[in-house]
């Protein structure tokens, strides 16, 4: 059974929060200015993305094959400013991979999309 104190204190909750949600918008403003643009990046995923179970351990198929997720390969993915050093080492003329292997790039033109397109399909 709910008392009159309690029904109360939700009420003077819930109008703190709706005149809250109403106000100059103080509560969105420091989420909005920490969003970081996003980028489309041509990513090489160097190792398959395989299927685990809840202890990790690889599930297998049919076969005895492990499940695979996302195979290796080129792909087009979107990522936040604050990811994109994780995907190319800085030198926005020469972009590339963190593990040295593979040169990633951010997409900046139609031309780039092509050309990761060529790559996703070779």
């Amino acid at each position: 059974m709910i008392s009159f104190k309690k029904i109360g204190i939700m009420s003077a909750t819930a109008a703190v929060l709706a005149v809250g949600s109403f106000s100059s918008g103080a509560f969105a403003s420091p989420v909005d200015a920490a969003k970081m643009p996003k980028f489309d990046v041509c990513h090489y995923q160097a190792e398959d993305e395989l299927l685990l179970d809840e202890l990790g351990v690889p599930v297998l198929d049919e076969f005895g094959n492990p499940t695979i997720l996302d195979p290796a390969g080129w792909r087009m993915i979107n990522v936040s400013g604050s990811a994109l050093p994780a995907h190319i080492d800085g030198d926005a003329l020469h972009p590339g991979h963190t593990d040295g292997t593979t040169m990633d790039y951010v997409i900046t033109d139609q031309a780039g999309a092509d050309a990761c397109t060529v790559l996703i399909n070779s």
